[in-house]
């Protein structure tokens, strides 16, 4: 009887551990999965700003398409051309150019404006310039005609062993803007005049020669605009004379502090005081290695992508330890 009383009471007993075990598992089993839950909580609130920014980037690049062509800032060039070869300039431009490194431009012509005249430099003085960088440019101001002034300089440089410059000078009384395409019958590529009313630093024609509109040296506001060509790009010419009466006119003090003002351009590498054909090689060169519309496009699908790739693997590494644990 006290064997058959046991025997009832392990019977009995039997259920309730199991209920007691199985509750002890789920309430195990519960805890555990509260944990994960919250641990993947975590991890999700941890990689949602993630998440975020990439759908950002994923929307930017599915709707990225190539664009009208860039904005393109070019270098900025100047040419500062003095218009007569005098022997001011040998004695007192060229030496203070010289100091700053920069070399210039010489306006020449057979019909006065030559070296070994009276008022003008000498044949040695003005080859030493030569030879220290500065450029020629010719200087035809329409006392007589364009074709018997243009042999009498190709004679002229033919006997002082000077090739022929590809840029003329037509002051006011030469050659009007609608007659510039006659110079290229005379080997002439650019034209310059003296800047009036609303005219451009630059107009290129692919008909004509290439024109250039000048400015005195010591224009107005002249600081203004060099600042402005600095930060924008671009060219301009400025001239120079000796002719007291000119808006041109050389002024030492007020030169050396234009030198000065250009030098801190030039130091930074974007500004470049030059030469008619070394300008134009400059904005040419920059032209040619502007970005296309194209290039851009590919340049910013390639951004995208590796910022997308760098926050799939970040988000990648904050679920790591889950999926080991899962």
């Amino acid at each position: 009887m006290v064997e058959n009383e046991y025997g009832n009471k392990v019977i009995i007993a039997l259920p309730i551990l199991a209920a007691l075990i199985l509750a002890a598992l789920l309430l195990w089993v519960k805890t555990g999965n509260q944990a994960q839950t919250q641990r993947l909580t975590a991890l999700r609130e941890e990689a949602l700003p993630l998440e975020r920014q990439r759908e950002t980037l994923l929307r930017q690049l599915s709707g990225l398409k190539v664009g009208a062509e860039p904005e393109f800032v070019f270098p900025a060039t100047e040419e500062l051309l003095v218009t007569e070869p005098d022997e001011d300039l040998y004695t007192n431009v060229y030496p203070l150019m010289r100091q700053y490194g920069f070399t210039g431009v010489m306006g020449i012509s057979a019909d006065g404006r030559m070296p070994g005249i009276p008022g003008a430099m000498s044949y040695a003085h003005f080859n030493e310039m030569l030879q220290a960088g500065w450029t020629l440019c010719l200087v035809y101001d329409g006392g007589m005609t364009l074709e018997r002034w243009a042999n009498a300089n190709r004679h002229w440089l033919e006997d002082v062993g000077i090739p022929w410059p590809e840029t003329v000078y037509l002051p006011e009384g030469s050659l009007s803007v609608e007659q510039a395409g006659e110079v290229l019958n005379y080997g002439f590529t650019t034209a310059v005049y003296p800047l009036s009313g609303q005219q451009t630093e630059i107009v290129r024609d692919t008909e004509g020669p290439r024109l250039y509109f000048a400015r005195p040296w010591s224009f107005d506001n002249a600081a203004s605009f060099i600042d402005s060509l600095a930060k924008n790009g671009g060219n301009a010419v400025f001239t120079l004379s000796f002719s007291p009466e000119s808006a041109d006119a050389f002024n030492q003090l007020n030169f050396t502090n234009m030198l000065n003002y250009l030098k801190n351009y030039t130091d930074q590498g974007n500004y470049h005081l030059a030469s008619f054909a070394q300008a134009q090689a400059i904005q040419e060169e920059a032209a040619a290695g502007a970005p296309s519309a194209e290039a851009v496009y590919e340049r910013e699908k390639s951004r995208l992508q590796a910022e997308i790739h760098a926050l799939d693997t970040q988000i990648h590494a904050i679920y790591a330890d889950w999926d080991v644990q899962s």
